[in-house]
């Protein structure tokens, strides 16, 4: 619990920090950002809450259908609260790292195998990294000449992309050459180091580990072959959730009387997707807020802009805000409970 608190009141603290530096920065002043809060409309703040909402369930319909192949009825409530504290989880870790060993927590504790409950979750997310993957070269090259100039930030997606490209074609060569992978882990747990960094353990780890590939592998193959239906609801589930949420930001646009920019506000979110990947602080807080006002400055009119600070505050609470807040009533019990070394193999 005490970490959970802790990370947590370093989210909000890092977002309070870059709301001000933003503050400081642009041409808005506080008593303009009152201003526009007050005069929100809030019919377009509820649907941006609502599409938000409209994620979590289609997420939990991707996690029911992917456990329901994997050989585990799970119920509808059941699959929506994975959601939520996995959303709660990644929400409070830099990189969002906390939801996936959440997701796969629960989904053990469901009765499904290590390797199926990462089956289920991490098709799932390489799904998404293929969405965005897709998208983002079109994004680049529309703010290309925003970004380029800036080496930091030039050189970090640079990065990112070597990082998700080589992490892409290590995941497929295990996958297709999975004895090879064998090999070297075998290979790698009777070095003396890796004896001493898990204090004589290494072959009994390597052997789960092993199982649990031979797991993921046969489940994938399972789904992609076997499951075509199944698969046709789990990339529409996917695509239709990205979809969302990257239309959200012009609802909150639209509630503040400003342009919605529907394409661009697109492609400045694909970007934001990827910065907040960057191990700085829980749930990409200061990144998120930041890189909102500057890319949304490059791209809404100019007369507009007043109501930057207000749409980044009005966007992040639909956006982020609301899976704490949910993710919290649902989860904290949950995740203050957790015990990741009681997971089962099955």
């Amino acid at each position: 619990m005490d970490g959970i608190k802790k990370w947590l009141t370093i989210s909000l603290m890092v977002s309070l920090a870059a709301i001000i530096i933003i503050l400081i920065f642009s041409d808005t002043n506080l008593e303009e950002t009152i201003g526009s809060l007050k005069s929100i409309r809030p019919e377009y703040l509820l649907i941006a809450v609502g599409i938000r909402v409209s994620t979590w369930f289609l997420w939990g319909t991707r996690i029911k259908v992917m456990s329901n192949v994997a050989g585990r009825k799970l119920s509808f409530p059941k699959s929506m609260k994975i959601v939520l504290c996995g959303t709660f989880a990644a929400g409070i870790t830099p990189s969002y790292i906390g939801g996936t060993p959440v997701r796969i927590y629960l989904l053990n504790k469901e009765g499904l195998s290590i390797g199926d409950a990462a089956l289920v979750d991490l098709v799932g997310r390489s799904l998404d990294g293929i969405v965005i993957g897709m998208v983002f070269p079109f994004a680049w090259f529309a703010f290309r000449d925003e970004i380029a100039p800036n080496v930091v930030l030039s050189s970090t997606f640079t990065i990112l992309g070597v990082l998700f490209s080589t992490g892409f074609i290590v995941g497929a060569y295990g996958m297709i050459y999975p004895e090879k992978v064998k090999k070297l882990l075998k290979r790698l747990s009777t070095s003396k180091l890796i004896h001493k960094i898990t204090f004589d353990t290494s072959e009994t780890i390597t052997n789960r580990i092993i199982v649990e590939i031979d797991n993921f592998r046969d489940g994938l193959f399972r789904f992609v072959k076997e499951e075509k239906k199944s698969l046709f609801v789990v990339l529409f589930c996917t695509v239709a959730f990205w979809l969302l949420l990257f239309i959200m930001p012009s609802f909150v646009l639209l509630g503040l009387d400003a342009d919605p920019i529907w394409i661009s506000s697109m492609l400045v979110q694909v970007i934001l997707m990827i910065a907040v990947m960057l191990p700085i602080a829980p749930g990409g807080s200061g990144i998120a807020e930041i890189g909102a006002a500057s890319l949304y400055a490059t791209v809404l009119p100019k007369g507009d802009l007043p109501i930057i600070v207000a749409f980044v505050l009005l966007w992040r609470f639909a956006m982020y805000y609301t899976n704490l807040i949910a993710g919290g009533i649902v989860g904290l019990k949950v995740l203050k409970d957790i015990d990741l070394t009681s997971l089962r193999e099955n």
